[in-house]
């Protein structure tokens, strides 16, 4: 194997990540490491190497814009019921929201994949 690509899509997971705790960095380490740290422990077994080097760049780019509730207001009660599409549409997200929600991540491998 000479090279390995993954694509995750949060989709309706933002939903979870950013109408809570998840999308504030002092609680978080933001979904590149919550939710992809799946993914590179998979990408580790079949190409038979683990990670050396790494390049990754992120940012805010679609829950920057949408209403936030106030600080202390609790979340919404069917947050893990109702989902909005597309996200630009979604309310009620977390008051704060500093983690990002893009992240594009390049690997190389100690076996050189």
């Amino acid at each position: 194997m000479s090279s390995a690509w993954v694509r995750h899509f949060v989709s309706y997971g933002g939903d979870y990540s950013f109408k809570d705790w998840h999308a504030e960095r002092e609680r978080t380490t933001g979904l590149l490491l919550q939710k992809a740290a799946h993914d590179l422990d998979v990408v580790h077994w079949p190409a038979g190497g683990h990670t050396e080097r790494v390049n990754a760049f992120g940012d805010l780019m679609v829950y920057g814009d949408p209403p936030r509730r106030a600080p202390d207001t609790p979340r919404p009660e069917g947050r893990l019921r109702e989902f909005d599409w597309p996200p630009t549409q979604r309310r009620d997200l977390n008051h704060r929201i500093d983690v990002e929600d893009l992240s594009v991540m390049n690997m190389r491998l100690d076996n050189g994949v």
